[in-house]
């Protein structure tokens, strides 16, 4: 038994990315091998590999018209070809919502993003606490700004999309929120994300959404510029990343995700359906002759731990400039 593609990949931009980010890649995938992430480093470096391929795409009628190999995907969120993917298909799911959220929202309400930032950055020694805690001073950040508890957002018609991610000049960690409603006072805003975050982060920005899909997709996009961001910070952005949710939704916004469907694809020289099919030239290097891989290195908990710095505030410590300032003074 077979079964019927409706949506295959692309093979010529996928395969694009991952030349271009090869070197990247490399030097990435031994920095996670060295911290002592041995599994992710070897996805990371064999992603979208057509020679690790098993399965293919190839036309029903005849195999001579249409015949691509289906390359793996390693699903990491740093992954250059993974993290595109993932961005793509989230514009488009959202694309919908926002749009029907839209076409149902009184005629005063409008689109608008928001861009919330904090000094920082992603070699702060608290930034894995920090990324959990962000979210939950948006929306404190919102409630206040608005008058109205998070979970009658709905009922106002108020919609918000958000994501963050690291960028700027020293990839400092910031928020970017897609938000249906009226009028929003800029200076009210600042004031509102300042005493949501204890008074640590004054600087945000307002802006009018020209496109849903623009709009959507300066939020769904990946987590930094990959490919610019240096390799040896890339076990770090593993670990910030690893069970946390970067994208989340609330109000009219809130609506369960659904598969996009579209066409089913045919065959470019006959009109037949592709079918997925086993590769029967399986060779040295694919997925069925993989190598386990072995660490070496020391494992991480046998290494010692610096003390926990403490904490000033509930959710937000001052930077490590800030803190060097006043030991010295």
């Amino acid at each position: 038994m077979v079964d019927v593609i409706s949506q295959p990949p692309s093979p010529t931009e996928r395969e694009t990315t991952r030349l271009a980010s090869k070197s990247w890649r490399e030097r990435a995938s031994w920095a996670l091998f060295l911290a002592g992430l041995s599994n992710q480093s070897h996805e990371l470096e064999c992603c979208s590999d057509p020679s690790r391929a098993w399965q293919q795409l190839v036309c029903t009628l005849d195999a001579a018209h249409y015949a691509q190999p289906i390359v793996p995907s390693c699903k990491l969120a740093y992954c250059p070809m993974c993290a595109s993917a993932r961005s793509a298909e989230l514009k488009q799911q959202y694309s919908h919502i926002v749009r029907d959220a839209l076409n149902a929202s009184p005629n005063e309400y409008e689109l608008r993003h928001i861009t919330l930032t904090t000094p920082y950055e992603i070699t702060h020694s608290q930034i894995n606490k920090l990324a959990e805690t962000i979210w939950g001073r948006a929306v404190y950040c919102l409630e206040t700004l608005w008058g109205v508890r998070q979970r009658h957002w709905e009922m106002f018609d108020f919609g918000v999309l958000g994501g963050w991610e690291f960028g700027g000049k020293g990839n400092k960690l910031h928020i970017h929120l897609l938000v249906l409603c009226p009028w929003i006072d800029a200076l009210r805003l600042s004031e509102c994300w300042e005493e949501a975050t204890n008074g640590i982060c004054k600087i945000t920005k307002v802006k009018k959404v020209r496109g849903i899909e623009d709009g959507v997709s300066e939020v769904t996009k990946y987590a930094t510029k990959l490919t610019e961001l240096s390799p040896t910070l890339v076990p770090i952005l593993h670990k910030v990343l690893s069970g946390k949710r970067r994208i989340r939704a609330y109000g009219a916004f809130s609506g369960k995700l659904e598969t996009v469907t579209s066409e089913p694809f045919v065959c470019p020289c006959c009109g037949s359906d592709l079918v997925i099919l086993p590769l029967l030239n399986l060779r040295l290097g694919n997925n069925f002759a993989e190598v386990e891989v072995v660490n070496p290195a020391k494992s991480s908990k046998d290494a010692p731990r610096p003390p926990p710095e403490y904490i000033e505030g509930r959710f937000f410590d001052y930077p490590d400039t800030l803190k060097r300032q006043f030991h010295n003074d």
